[in-house]
């Protein structure tokens, strides 16, 4: 299946290029019924899409909003999107098969239109109103049930649930003492959609089935029925879903109602397990402590250091200390294997330590030993389980300093390079992984660097102009052309594009703190030999690119202006958009804000109705004040 991971958002603010979707007449209506549309979905591996009306409507019947909506339909992005993913039928609920699909809706009221996988659940819904008047929430709604439905795939969880049906209030208590655990209450009733839709979405996937099977004793207690009303009045449930953690006493720890996402129930969950516990899990950390004592305590114990490089305002940093140091299972593995050692990379000795070991991202994780030396590495926030596994790794044969020892060793097999290449990008250090893709690359025999699968290979880890495997595709340009097509000269243009950000170097924050205009003014004329079919387009964009990325709005504006008169870039309704909401988001001038204004003015003609309502809503805040997005 070809999954396009874009939202509508995502589309507007792309830069540089459109993401282009599949061309297509139009959303592919197939004349099944809902058996069959079922099998053909499983043997196409697709999700379904289904229209449910009140009748099918003849092309005479229909109102001008139905031929709004088949006008939406018929754009290519959007149906391209659908066909994708999508096997489409039409449900008639005025039909004999209508009445029989009627539950399936799980209270949805149609006319409706309906997202399933090929089971069968629901993985989405929205309405022709959304799709007319609000096509930006409904391309994301389209996006969303791709995910959930891919997500789908990967989980089959379940909660061990125990039913007010076949258990009394007293033994769940019982097993509560037995097993010392708390209790997890699910309050729900039969005609409660969002109860519905927790069952079906979140209590079925894997982390939060096995978080709930491992930590609480499990009760699922339909508010009508047995002593269902009696625990309703006790815990003055007032709604459904409500989700009640008690301890093995029956007294509340913590509570909350309402459909809930999987991160935000797990928290939930997660805060009720903390309450749960007289002592609250978590990492201990020597926070701020000089280095040298924490190299002397790794010492003294023969352990390894844990050292968290963080800084206050540092979102993903934030999310680890609240949601990962604080498991159970985390915190009991780091304090019992480790040292760990916590400094902010903009105060005191963290200053200096943000330098030594090279820090350029947050949060950034590593293993020393107790002499400091680096043994493992990664950047970016992990889940528990991710976390747990990088610090395995750490002491493993598979640390980061291990495989550098292997490699300089000599080692060269395709599945170690692979391991080891993934495993600098996830330690944030991109020009030594590219280096050894392009060591591993031109290591290759004549024949093996023309297969698919290196192709691949150049594809996924080769990302910089400055390699001798960029420089040998272009030496051998017609030899790749002719296995792979315009793939070549899109990696070349891609690569050499990416490559121009180089000459204006950012820091942390993306402020800028070095420009070369020198380099990259000759940098473009060493790309313009190469030939490229798309050159001027490409110059356009890396000069609009250097302005945007060194915020000089005078130069984006004039660029994106002078470009446009003279067709060298996109000046369709989308890329405009574009354009101009950089301009609305980041410069305050009035007259650089009216001239994107008059962008949006120019493409208003051409613009499908459907998008009519976003370009005049930017129109109207490029008139006001800066954007605080």
């Amino acid at each position: 299946m070809k999954v396009f991971l874009i939202s509508f958002l995502t589309v507007l603010t792309m830069f540089d290029s459109c993401q282009v979707l599949s061309q297509s007449q139009g959303v592919e209506f197939q004349n099944l019924s809902w058996e069959q549309a079922l099998e053909a979905a499983k043997k196409q591996n697709k999700f379904l899409f289904v229209d449910v009306v009140r009748s099918i409507k003849d092309a005479a019947q229909k109102s001008d909003f139905d031929k709004q909506v088949d006008k939406a339909f018929s754009v290519d992005s959007l149906a391209g999107l659908i066909n994708d993913n999508f096997l489409s039928i039409k449900m008639d609920m005025s039909s004999e098969e209508g009445k029989t699909f009627g539950p399936k809706l799980q209270m949805l009221m149609y006319p409706v239109y309906v997202f399933y996988n090929a089971e069968g659940d629901q993985i989405g819904n929205s309405n022709s109103y959304e799709l007319v008047k609000n096509p930006g929430e409904f391309i994301d709604k389209v996006y969303h049930a791709v995910q959930k439905g891919e997500l789908k795939k990967e989980n089959n969880g379940v909660i061990d649930f125990l039913g007010n049906k076949d258990s009394s209030w007293e033994s769940v208590l019982e097993r509560a003492v037995k097993e010392k655990k708390p209790v997890f209450i699910d309050a729900y009733t039969t005609w409660c959609r969002p109860c519905i839709q927790m069952d079906r979405d979140i209590f079925t996937l894997n982390e939060v089935a096995d978080f709930h099977n491992k930590n609480f004793i499990n009760l699922k207690l339909d508010g009508g029925k047995t002593y269902g009303p009696e625990l309703v009045k006790k815990f003055g449930i007032r709604g459904f879903p409500s989700f009640i953690y008690v301890d093995a006493k029956g007294k509340v720890i913590h509570s909350d109602s309402g459909f809930k996402e999987k991160d935000a129930f797990l928290n939930l969950s997660k805060q009720a397990l903390n309450k749960f516990d007289e002592k609250t899990p978590k990492i201990n950390f020597l926070e701020q402590a000089p280095f040298i004592e924490a190299r002397k305590m790794a010492k003294n114990q023969k352990k390894q250091i844990f050292f968290d490089a963080y800084t206050t305002w540092c979102g993903p940093c934030k999310q680890m200390d609240k949601q990962v140091f604080t498991n159970p299972e985390v915190a009991d593995f780091f304090n019992a294997d480790f040292i760990n050692a916590k400094y902010d990379m903009e105060k005191g000795e963290g200053i200096s330590l943000k330098t030594k070991y090279e820090v350029s991202a947050y949060p950034t994780y590593l293993i020393l030993d107790d002499e400091g030396n680096v043994l493992h590495r990664y950047v970016g926030a992990m889940s528990p389980e991710e976390f747990i596994k990088f610090g395995e790794t750490g002491k493993s044969e598979s640390s980061l300093s291990k495989m550098r020892e292997r490699y300089e060793a000599g080692a060269r097999d395709k599945m170690f390079i692979l391991d080891y290449i993934q495993s600098l990008k996830n330690a944030y250090l991109a020009t030594e992984a590219n280096q050894v893709a392009d060591t591993y690359f031109m290591g290759l025999s004549e024949s093996d660097k023309l297969l698919g699968s290196t192709w691949n290979f150049i594809g996924n880890y080769i990302v910089s102009p400055n390699t001798e495997a960029i420089r040998y595709i272009v030496a051998n340009r017609a030899n790749f052309t002719t296995n792979f097509g315009d793939e070549v000269e899109s990696k070349l243009y891609n690569v050499y594009l990416g490559g121009a950000r180089q000459f204006a170097q950012l820091n942390e924050k993306n402020e800028l703190i070095d420009y070369d205009k020198k380099g990259f003014v000759k940098y473009l004329k060493e790309v313009e030999k190469l030939g490229l079919t798309k050159y001027d387009q490409f110059e356009a964009y890396a000069w609009i690119g250097s302005y945007r990325t060194r915020s000089d709005w005078d130069n984006y504006v004039s660029a994106i202006d002078k470009y446009m008169d003279q067709g060298t870039i996109d000046r369709g309704v989308f890329s405009v958009y574009n354009y101009a909401l950089v301009v609305e988001r980041n410069a305050d001038d009035a007259a650089l804000r009216e001239i994107a204004s008059d962008w949006i003015i120019a493409s208003e003609g051409s613009a499908p109705e459907y998008y009519k309502d976003p370009l005049s809503k930017l129109k109207e805040k490029l008139s006001g004040p800066l954007s605080e997005n």
